[in-house]
């Protein structure tokens, strides 16, 4: 299949809405900043994530499935709206605002937790996502940044942002409600879990050692996070891993082996593998070499060391 680079273009809606566009192989991400505006999204085969920031924005969004079902929602403060495919929808705010749309295909909701979490439409508080994420902490800063000063980052570090937000928003959505009996790691276990991945990235990390962290044992450690998360512990710290390795390529400033090593891979080879997995196709990972020899892909020992791909 032939790939794309990101391209950034500048646009006007029909309803005067200034916004900027950034088209990838794996994503479309349309982006700006306005006191207030109006934004429109016809049905498509693609799935719809709407990011607005903005602390004090009313914001009413309006969708029509396939179906003819009309609904409409309103919601104060800083928000993000899922909405499934074939769903035509309007979104009108009021206030100082960041705006982001990320237009993703199906096969890529199917990778980051199943298109049963992108069904129907939702409008929810963006606190929900920043509070109980980790993954996302700087997610207000970034979208900001890049929404009021459009072409100050390049069109692959905002592909590459799209890419992660998406997934992480998608895998966010999927994971099963809390019933009240339910135990979970706290927002503070999550905390410490979190700063030693990102403090231990270059060296093998292990289930034992995270449950350490927290502070509870190594088998119950390993259920609580996945109620907690969604997602197995050994899983988490490959998205670090490759989050951050996404991150070095986009700055350009080491080479790739380099990189590979700071973030714990085994060689290039297996770090350009995880990132395309998790994230779709990099628009920088691509230009990996296609030809080396004796590179390591063997799996993820779950109880072990936590050094493969999925």
């Amino acid at each position: 299949m032939s790939s794309r680079l990101p391209t950034i273009k500048l646009h006007r809606s029909p309803e005067g809405f200034e916004y900027a566009q950034v088209q990838g192989t794996d994503i479309l991400i349309q982006y700006g900043a306005h006191e207030a505006g109006e934004w429109r999204q016809p049905a498509s085969n693609d799935y719809q994530i709407l990011i607005l920031l903005g602390a004090k924005c009313e914001v009413e969004l309006s969708s029509q499935t396939g179906r003819g079902k009309t609904n409409r929602r309103k919601i104060s403060g800083s928000c993000i709206c899922t909405v499934e495919k074939q769903t035509a929808l309007a979104v009108r705010w009021v206030g100082p605002s960041a705006f982001a749309a990320l237009s993703v295909p199906e096969n890529f909701v199917a990778r980051n937790g199943g298109t049963a979490a992108m069904t129907g439409v939702a409008i929810e508080s963006a606190s929900k996502y920043t509070s109980a994420n980790g993954d996302i902490s700087d997610f207000n800063e970034k979208l900001t940044k890049f929404c009021r000063d459009p072409m100050r980052l390049s069109p692959d570090q905002v592909h590459g942002w799209g890419l992660i937000q998406a997934s992480q928003i998608i895998m966010a959505r999927s994971r099963p409600p809390l019933g009240k009996k339910t135990r979970v790691l706290s927002d503070e276990q999550l905390e410490k879990i979190n700063q030693y991945i990102e403090a231990n990235l270059p060296n093998a990390i292990s289930v034992e050692t995270l449950a350490r962290v927290a502070g509870v044992g190594k088998d119950q450690f390993a259920r609580l996070f996945k109620q907690t998360k969604g997602r197995p512990p050994y899983h988490h710290v490959l998205r670090f891993r490759a989050t951050r390795a996404q991150e070095l390529i986009e700055e350009g400033k080491l080479s790739r082996s380099e990189i590979a090593e700071r973030t714990g891979f085994s060689d290039q080879n297996h770090m350009k593998k995880t990132i395309r997995r998790l994230f779709g196709k990099s628009p920088k990972i691509r230009f990996c070499p296609e030809n080396n020899t004796g590179a390591s892909d063997t799996g993820v020992e779950k109880q072990g060391t936590l050094m493969g791909t999925l």
